[in-house]
């Protein structure tokens, strides 16, 4: 893919997670137990990865993929500190939605998770358009 289509392909992906993610949360009653507990962390370590595909288009699938794995680990190990004017900024619905509220260790897992699942689905798809 080029890179104007590449970015059309991300933001179109980006705009298909979010609303996903954010069902799993507003209405877990819709999903079976598993999905509601654990979807929404997954489709947002796969969101964070398609805006990180977004922004660096031009790098390797595995750059995407490490610098996802980073950021999102990075932003749950922060959820350890509790500092006054940190959870101030957690209160605000972009704040949770950004930095989450409090550490889990299963959500390094489902990052892991929806990162891979970004990544082997761009692998896939690259190998298909080359065919």
């Amino acid at each position: 893919m080029q890179m104007r289509q590449s970015r059309i392909f991300y933001t179109i992906a980006i705009f298909l997670t979010i609303p996903l993610g954010l069902l799993t949360r507003s209405s877990p009653d819709l999903f079976p137990d598993f999905i509601a507990t654990y979807g929404g962390d997954t489709l947002w370590a796969l969101l964070i990865y398609f805006i990180f595909r977004w922004l660096f288009v031009h790098k390797a699938f595995r750059f995407a993929l490490i610098a996802a794995i980073g950021f999102s680990f990075f932003i749950e190990i922060t959820q350890l500190y509790q500092g006054d004017w940190l959870n101030e900024i957690r209160k605000t619905l972009f704040g949770k939605l950004v930095l989450g509220s409090g550490f889990l260790w299963s959500d390094f897992i489902c990052y892991t998770i929806g990162i891979f699942i970004g990544y082997f689905f761009d692998v896939f798809l690259s190998k298909k358009l080359k065919d």
